[in-house]
């Protein structure tokens, strides 16, 4: 079998990581000892928690007891106290993340020394502001870290046809900001957010005739 590499084409949008946590804590500091949700083993959500517990000294596998819920299962058992924090990365505002607060859970921002770790151990991260208002009863702003979605290309996709595709998508942004609340933050100054994987050289070549690549 013949395998090939995936190769970074654009970033689309930023989907924010959501400290959703009981009513008497207020730093991933405070988990040690506490009932984490993890969600599927090797999901989104298990990686994103294990690299938030990390970053504050704390060992995902020994420090927390792990929860293994569904989403439901996860607003339930902070209604029913069974759940005390859950890491959700999505883009803001959430529904999910509403059902959660409805259940009596409650956000928190993550400190800029340890939020700094965070982006410097994993680049694929990128900082964000969920700003005050968001949610019901948050008027401050909540500083979190964000992954972005991305599209990716196989090696082996024509560069010819991975620079029209991205350089459509990129002059076109005024447009598609339009369509959706989706492309809120997409845009030439977003495009290589979280660069964690080489470019397709289909995608380099634009970057560099628009000036966004040196």
């Amino acid at each position: 079998m013949e395998w090939h590499r995936s190769l970074q084409g654009l970033a689309i949008y930023p989907q924010g990581a959501h400290i959703i946590v009981a009513k008497d804590i207020n730093s991933i500091d405070d988990l040690r000892g506490r009932r984490v949700d993890f969600g599927p083993i090797g999901g989104g959500i298990d990686t994103n928690a294990r690299f938030a517990l990390t970053a504050y000294g704390l060992d995902p596998d020994k420090d927390v007891k792990i929860l293994r819920n569904s989403r439901a299962e996860t607003a339930e058992g902070f209604e029913t106290g069974t759940t005390d924090a859950h890491i959700l990365l999505t883009a803001y505002p959430g529904a999910a993340v509403y059902d959660m607060l409805k259940k009596g859970a409650k956000l928190i921002s993550i400190d800029n020394e340890h939020l700094q770790k965070i982006l410097h151990d994993y680049p694929c991260y990128v900082p964000m502001t969920i700003p005050g208002g968001t949610y019901d009863g948050y008027p401050d702003d909540l500083n979190v870290y964000s992954a972005f979605c991305v599209m990716y290309a196989n090696e082996n996709l024509s560069e010819e046809l991975v620079y029209k595709t991205v350089k459509t998508l990129v002059e076109n942004t005024p447009e598609l900001k339009k369509r959706g609340a989706i492309f809120n933050f997409f845009g030439p100054e977003n495009a290589m957010a979280g660069l964690s994987i080489p470019l397709h050289p289909g995608a380099e070549r634009y970057y560099r005739e628009a000036g966004l690549l040196k």
